[in-house]
């Protein structure tokens, strides 16, 4: 719920409060009949539930949206610095700056490869130096917040010292995790264990459309079994009375047969 809303959409935030006061409703629901409270009850959560989803959503919203029109205006916006020089950080560039709520101000980039070094990527994004200089640079100007757009196969040593320099100095960093080619997934970053996983989800986790067809597939399912008991049944007395054997092995003793004459 504190998490910093600059890069979401106000669908997940909604979502955080909802998942948040769910958590908080059922809580009190099972401290209140623990303890003996009559008077909070199902009814009773249900309501408060929904008020709060209602006021902490729509307080949320506001500030969100109100945040976003102010940084279209040059206010509460962020110095980003970029390590990388190639096409993610054109990409990366050409986002931000089509999303002025984001609010946040390329200072420039570093990079050392000969091929990107010593020019501007766009009109007003220019080279500052070589990956040695992060340190001069992070500590001559105010950087808030640094994006490593560099290949991980390539530049895994230099991403590795700029990550340590920047978090000796509380910097955040934001790490393109363009690693592998995908299209339809979606990536998620976890921690099992303390050790951080990035997976990648190309079909949806829940949705209520395979939950729908698992209820119809087991409702029709009894319905038809309850339907067709008698004829069941009938078709179990008449397999006795024309076949030797039990009911369910006279379907292998034909299978055979039939297998026989075949051959």
């Amino acid at each position: 719920m504190y998490y910093s809303n600059r890069f979401s959409k106000a669908k997940k935030i909604v979502l955080r409060v909802t998942k948040a006061v769910g958590v908080a409703s059922v809580a009190l629901l099972i401290f209140a009949q623990t303890a003996g409270r009559q008077s909070v009850d199902i009814s009773t959560t249900v309501c408060f539930a929904f008020v709060a989803v209602a006021l902490i959503g729509s307080l949320r919203l506001t500030v969100y949206y109100l945040s976003r029109r102010l940084r279209r205006r040059g206010i509460n916006t962020k110095t980003l610095l970029i390590i990388g020089g190639g096409r993610r950080s054109e990409n990366l560039i050409k986002t931000i700056k089509s999303e002025s709520e984001v609010g946040c101000k390329v200072l420039g980039y570093l990079d050392s490869s000969p091929g990107y070094s010593r020019r501007d990527l766009t009109d007003d994004t220019e080279w500052l130096g070589n990956f040695e200089d992060l340190e001069r640079i992070i500590n001559e100007s105010v950087v808030d917040e640094v994006a490593v757009a560099l290949p991980i196969k390539s530049f895994y040593a230099e991403i590795k010292t700029a990550i340590a320099k920047l978090e000796e100095q509380g910097i955040p960093v934001h790490l393109l995790s363009e690693f592998f080619p995908y299209r339809h997934s979606r990536v998620r970053p976890q921690e099992f264990k303390g050790l951080p996983l990035i997976s990648l989800h190309s079909a949806p986790d829940f949705s209520w459309r395979f939950e729908l067809k698992r209820l119809i597939d087991i409702f029709v399912a009894s319905f038809l079994l309850v339907v067709f008991a008698a004829l069941f049944v009938l078709i179990a007395v008449l397999i006795q009375l024309d076949s030797r054997g039990g009911i369910f092995s006279a379907r292998n003793e034909w299978a055979t047969t039939s297998a026989a004459f075949t051959f």
